[in-house]
């Protein structure tokens, strides 16, 4: 798999600079770690309706149970979702079958 920027998902990245940085955002590149988890338990800790859409903001707790507060927010259609709830998130940088996750714009 090519490498991607995680903030506009192009494959244009200028590896020759220090920090390497996408061509077409600007958007400096970094690559995860090779222990970091990109798919992952999260609390829910906030949960509201997108209006006129079939979809659920969430503000969710991804903290390793020591990293406790790093928080991302997502988008989801699965119902029934609401604060205190545990779920499973992909951060961008994930592949799921065979879709790479991206950062929305």
């Amino acid at each position: 798999m090519s490498k991607t920027c995680g903030a506009c998902g192009s494959e244009d990245l200028d590896m020759n600079e220090t920090p390497p940085f996408c061509n077409e955002c600007g958007e400096e590149w970094e690559e995860k770690a090779a222990g970091e988890r990109l798919i992952v338990c999260a609390k829910i800790v906030s949960a509201e309706a997108v209006p006129k859409k079939a979809l659920t903001k969430l503000v969710v707790d991804v903290g390793d149970g020591e990293e406790e507060g790093q928080t991302l927010t997502v988008v989801s259609n699965a119902k029934y979702l609401e604060a205190g709830k545990i779920i499973v998130v992909a951060k961008a940088g994930a592949v799921v079958g065979d879709v790479e996750v991206k950062k929305a714009t």
